[in-house]
């Protein structure tokens, strides 16, 4: 999938000898803009709503709330991507705490501190 990859480019920080000029085109102008995104948005949810692992999180969730799902997603990448937007959602370990996540493997994922199952 895509989607991971351009969500580890995100939401990597820079370091500074990375750091562009102010020249340079900034991420999200890179990648096509608001658009852009949202056509990636939209696919990135329609392959998690159809996933085996995934879909259960789908499950009796209104027509608004999905909206709200997209808005938020795509409000969160765009932040991440200089763009100007502002994502006002909980943090993501906030939001999926407890969720217990599979990976590909059917194993939780190892969060970056150390604890397994959530992130």
């Amino acid at each position: 999938m895509i989607l991971p990859v351009l969500l580890c480019g995100l939401l990597r920080p820079e370091r500074p000898a990375q750091a562009q000029s102010s020249s340079a085109p900034s991420l999200y102008k890179r990648l096509g803009g608001y658009d852009a995104i949202a056509v990636v948005t939209d696919d990135f949810l329609g392959r998690l709503a159809a996933d085996n692992q995934m879909s259960r999180f789908f499950v009796g969730v209104s027509a608004d709330s999905l909206r709200k799902l997209r808005q938020h997603v795509l409000d969160q990448l765009c932040e991440a991507s200089g763009d100007p937007c502002y994502y006002f959602g909980r943090s993501m370990k906030t939001v999926h705490a407890g969720w217990e996540l599979p990976n590909r493997t059917g194993n939780h994922r190892q969060a970056p501190d150390g604890d397994s199952g959530q992130i």
